[in-house]
């Protein structure tokens, strides 16, 4: 039975492996995941955040293009994960697309290549580099920090242990969570995002705060921008996108301004005063 936290999907048919060798049964079930007997939305959002502060394995993956693509290579800043497969034709495009919505959204806050994103097929037996090259060109992928990669069975069973991925072969293909994982620039689980249509700030705010919170100081004027436009920007709902808002910075030095005139007022006063009394004793005494 389908639930809000897993994604039930179509069949599929038997393929060879990605990686080549002799085709094997998945094993991946239910029973691979503690307390995944009786599985229901609540143990499975328990077993998704279990992961958060977890370190990630450096596993090793074929992207689009032949390559191998290690985790180790994204080390020192943040990374997405999407973990989907090239023949869902309905959750996986779905979440694909509104992950590309957010991650255009993040772009226009962060600067550019700040953050990588990461699509692996965790279907070993279909998703093949030639599959999931086709799959990121139907479903808006983009950009050079975005890459998409097929695994062998061990890689992608281990990573899905890292980030509370849960993945399972059933009659109808695969149940899977719906879910998005933001890594840290340190290779930890920083936040998990639920959902095929879920909302940019969920994405982006965690984002913000994972760049904001890498810059150790203003050493430079581009840095000072940078920590600026971060916190400025908040999200319009209404135009659905994000913007600048500098009124706080301007409230502020409004603020400064009133404060430097009172202050001014203050002292001058104060000043009047003791050269008013001091003149009055001065006149006293050649009294």
């Amino acid at each position: 039975m389908t639930t809000p936290v897993l994604a039930a999907l179509t069949d599929m048919s038997i393929v060879q492996p990605a990686y080549g060798g002799e085709s094997s049964t998945p094993r991946v079930t239910k029973e691979s995941f503690p307390g995944a007997s009786k599985f229901d939305p609540e143990s499975a959002y328990k077993y998704s955040q279990s992961a958060i502060g977890k370190m990630i394995g450096n596993y090793k993956f074929r992207g689009t293009d032949g390559k191998m693509i290690s985790l180790d290579q994204f080390g020192g800043e943040p990374l997405i994960i999407s973990m989907v497969y090239s023949s869902c034709f309905d959750i996986c495009p779905a979440i694909t697309m509104n992950l590309a919505s957010a991650v255009d959204k993040a772009r226009a806050v962060l600067p550019d290549k700040k953050f990588n994103i990461l699509s692996i097929g965790f279907d070993t037996r279909r998703d093949t580099p030639t599959a999931m090259k086709l799959f990121a060109r139907q479903y808006d992928v983009n950009g050079d920090n975005w890459k998409v990669a097929s695994g062998a069975p061990d890689a992608v069973e281990r990573l899905a242990v890292d980030t509370g991925f849960i993945y399972f072969t059933s009659p109808r293909g695969f149940d899977h969570l719906m879910q998005t994982t933001l890594v840290d620039a340190d290779g930890k689980v920083d936040t998990q995002i639920y959902g095929e249509n879920f909302d940019a700030t969920l994405l982006v705010e965690p984002l913000k705060q994972l760049y904001f919170g890498g810059i150790a100081s203003v050493t430079d004027i581009q840095s000072f921008v940078n920590r600026v436009r971060l916190f400025c920007t908040i999200y319009d709902p209404k135009a659905d996108a994000y913007k600048f808002d500098y009124s706080f910075f301007i409230g502020m030095a409004l603020s400064a301004i009133v404060l430097i005139l009172m202050g001014n007022f203050v002292v001058r006063n104060v000043w009047r005063l003791w050269f008013s009394d001091q003149k009055n004793e001065t006149g006293k005494a050649l009294s």
